[in-house]
């Protein structure tokens, strides 16, 4: 059994990372929504830039935590992306309602986010965001003592 050596486990482990997992669905996420529902070349280069650079931060703050701290960031990273979701959905309805027209790039932010945070959503125990919304919910000067 050589292939059961230290490199072998290493490499396992590495493979089988939760952090490498997520980053690898979601870098497929964004790729797929682009390419599928994006027809402008340009639209796709700028929509990816603007995605991945909120997936590359989560990524650097996966790379400096242990392992025990990935569904906690993870957990905040999903909060992050809804709530984001939450204000372009908000402006995106209000543009159509008053202004009665529709910014495509809003359109292609609100469903990028969709189909990140649907991959996250995979990877998280939602019975853990009532701990989120209970924190929240605190104001922050609860905290500063």
């Amino acid at each position: 059994m050589a292939c059961q050596g230290p490199e072998f486990i290493a490499m396992k482990t590495l493979i089988e990372a939760p952090e490498i997992t997520v980053i690898s669905e979601l870098k497929k996420a964004i790729f797929d929504f682009t390419f599928n529902h994006v027809e402008k070349g340009l639209d796709r280069v700028t929509l990816k830039k603007w995605m991945s650079f909120r997936v590359d931060a989560f990524q650097e703050r996966c790379n400096v935590i242990a392992d025990e701290e990935f569904q906690l960031s993870l957990l905040w990273f999903y909060v992050q992306l809804k709530a984001e979701w939450s204000q372009i959905n908000t402006h995106h309805q209000y543009a159509q309602m008053y202004a009665h027209k529709t910014d495509k790039m809003l359109h292609y932010q609100k469903g990028i986010l969709s189909a990140c945070i649907n991959s996250v959503e995979k990877h998280i125990n939602l019975l853990h965001v009532d701990g989120v919304t209970s924190f929240l919910s605190l104001p922050m000067n609860d905290f500063d003592s």
